[in-house]
């Protein structure tokens, strides 16, 4: 099992989300779908504005929101049990280049040997402060540092500790092309990422360096630059690829990096987006700690239901 904390949070949200059975995976998938079909039972007009960019799942985003996250399950298997992750959070924009996010999650590990636990995870904080804006290449870069405090002494076998992080997040789309031609196919691609360190305050001290780039194709902002022609019913998803890897570092032995395929699919609606991927071992040094994982969250956009949560104290 992962016995990071920090990325154990990163899989639930920010920092940021993995995991029953079978019957837990359909659960997750029919959750999407519902989300999915209700949102998309009444089509609306073009909208005026142009969208923001889609938040990842695993990956950092540089974008500043007022978002409340309800529902951020994750789903794994690996060669020592399964494990089901429930998370929740808040993410409050301060001021035009800050925000801060709150977040915790339900943890529940069934070992293959012995009975299984459930328990709070850690509490994760992250400050995030937009240091760069390209505004004439459409790209932005973010550093997000967090910790991560524990909220129980042990989850099961595994003892909690304090964890911090710092992330180093981009972001933008290819909208700089011209919007003619075959060009202007290209103009709703986004490009995101982050690159980021962990360290966990134990008697072993280990630390992780994180990359994950997100390549994603967003059709909201297709519908916006093309005025509304396409489609109601394929105007509001945004399939996304993301490449996760892990390098641990700090240890006696030396361990090869992990890494991971997550293709999803994310439908960004006015007031909400509901997002699932899943999240498959590159390497056998991955498929030890995990061979699968199912990630799906659901993001309230607050200040789109009301501008006044978009208020920044700053």
């Amino acid at each position: 099992m992962i016995e990071d904390p920090i990325l154990r949070g990163r899989a639930a949200g920010l920092l940021r989300h993995r995991r029953r059975a079978r019957s837990t995976t359909a659960v997750l998938a029919a959750v999407a779908a519902v989300s999915a079909l209700a949102m998309l039972a009444q089509p609306r007009a073009a909208d005026a504005q142009e969208p923001d960019l889609m938040q990842t799942l695993i990956a950092e985003d540089v974008t500043l929101n007022n978002n409340l996250m309800p529902f951020a399950s994750t789903w794994d298997r690996g060669r020592e049990g399964r494990d089901l992750t429930f998370g929740f959070g808040v993410e409050k924009q301060l001021s035009e280049r800050s925000g801060i996010t709150i977040e915790s999650e339900w943890d529940s590990r069934s070992p293959r040997q012995g009975g299984g636990s459930a328990g709070f995870g850690n509490l994760d904080i992250a400050l995030k402060y937009v240091l760069l804006k390209l505004p004439e290449q459409g790209f932005a870069f973010a550093l997000t540092p967090s910790i991560s405090l524990p909220t129980n002494s042990h989850l099961g076998s595994e003892s909690m500790h304090v964890a911090a992080a710092t992330d180093l997040a981009w972001g933008g789309r290819l909208n700089q092309l011209p919007n003619r031609g075959w060009t202007r196919y290209l103009r709703p691609l986004e490009i995101q990422g982050d690159v980021a360190y962990s360290r966990t305050f134990d008697s072993r001290g280990l630390g992780s360096f994180f990359f994950d780039p997100v390549l994603d194709y967003s059709m909201p902002y297709l519908n916006y630059a093309s005025g509304g022609s396409v489609p109601w019913w394929l105007r509001y998803f945004c399939p996304f690829i993301e490449l996760n890897l892990r390098q641990a570092v700090g240890s006696e032995q030396y361990r090869p990096s992990e890494s991971f395929l997550m293709p999803g699919l994310a439908l960004l609606a006015q007031r909400y987006q509901v997002s699932v991927g899943t999240q498959v071992a590159l390497n056998h040094e991955a498929a030890r700690d995990q061979q699968v994982a199912i990630v799906a969250s659901l993001l309230i956009f607050l200040d789109a239901i009301d501008p006044r949560f978009g208020w920044t104290p700053f």
